[in-house]
């Protein structure tokens, strides 16, 4: 029978060990567990052990008192009193969270019916932007800001949350911004939202935000960096062709042709593409800062974009969020914003 002689103060130790070694005994060297015995802490110098030499099968006490998960124990106390254990356990692994979507503003209007006012915005908008990877956040309108000041401390709170922006479509831009007065064919204006549309690209271009622009949010672009537009293309352009049409929004009208090397041009496969058209308004002088980067067959500027390679800036007359479910290619501006929202 194999003993073990352990001195106060570890009685309950003694007994935990007197069965460890009687299991213990027939499996492993005996040689092996006088070893580990005096040589592992927490054990103190002065425990006698006499174990029986039995047959050398394996070593697997090693692996018995110091499993490879567990740190080694390490005595803190004195000799004179019972050691206490220090054991660090194994750390969890880290729980990765999946990445999060680049936040794309979306512009809104506010619409008043049923004695009530909403924030309204073309459902496609939000899709497209979704389908594209990024997170759609509707921006809702100025709420009674006045003063220039209030409006751009407002912009540049929104901007500050976002990492693109979209300026959506809508009614005519109000022509005393570009400095002209008013002509008949202009319908629909809302000079608040002009406002506060004007602050947002304001406090986009200061923070570099990605931004595109659509149909009306092509000419708030022109405007806010100093160009001017056609209130009415059929008064003032008469020999363009059609640009307004009623039809649904992912039916095609007419075609463009993009300019090679643009922003734009890469987008697309081809030069010459067919869109839908929405329009009555069009980009008259193209501003400072800015290139064309796509015409109607009879010339009427159909896109713009910012010509540093840095800075998604593009601009469109047309509707790509119309017809994104029905030709998937012009998801591809919104794929542009988004990737270059997440660098």
């Amino acid at each position: 029978m194999t003993t073990a002689h352990i001195p106060a103060p570890f009685p309950a130790r003694a007994t935990r060990l007197r069965t460890f070694f009687r299991i213990a005994e027939r499996s492993i060297s005996a040689q092996a567990c006088l070893s580990i015995i005096k040589t592992s802490p927490p054990f103190d110098s002065g425990i006698e052990a006499s174990i029986a030499r039995l047959p050398a099968r394996n070593q697997r006490i090693t692996s018995i008192l110091r499993p490879q998960y567990v740190p080694p124990l390490r005595e803190t106390a004195s000799r004179s009193a019972p050691p206490r254990i220090e054991c660090h356990p194994r750390p969890r692994a880290v729980r990765e969270e999946p990445p999060v979507p680049p936040v794309i503003g979306i512009t809104s209007f506010d619409e008043h019916k049923n004695r009530s006012a909403y924030v309204s915005i073309n459902a496609t908008y939000p899709y497209s932007v979704s389908a594209a990877g990024g997170l759609p956040l509707v921006l809702p309108g100025p709420s009674g800001l006045a003063s220039g000041a209030e409006l751009a401390e407002a912009a540049a709170a929104f901007v500050r949350r976002l990492d693109g922006l979209v300026l959506s479509g809508g009614g005519d831009v109000c022509p005393y911004l570009y400095g002209e007065a008013a002509s008949g064919g202009v319908a629909r204006m809302d000079s608040g939202r002009d406002r506060w549309e004007l602050a947002l690209f304001a406090a986009a271009q200061a923070r570099g935000l990605p931004l595109l622009g659509i149909c009306r949010g092509c000419q708030v672009v022109n405007v806010a960096l100093g160009g001017t537009l056609y209130q009415d293309i059929p008064a003032q352009v008469p020999t363009a062709g059609g640009h307004s049409f009623d039809v649904p929004m992912d039916e095609p009208a007419h075609y463009i042709d993009i300019v090679p090397g643009t922003r734009l041009g890469h987008l697309f496969a081809d030069a010459r593409i067919l869109v839908n058209s929405f329009h009555h308004q069009a980009i008259k002088d193209v501003a400072p800062g800015l290139v064309v980067s796509a015409r109607a067959l009879d010339g009427i500027v159909e896109a713009v974009e910012s010509p540093d390679p840095d800075r998604f800036l593009v601009a469109v007359q047309f509707h790509p969020e119309g017809m994104t479910r029905r030709f998937p290619e012009f998801l591809a501006p919104f794929e542009a914003l988004v990737t270059s929202a997440s660098s």
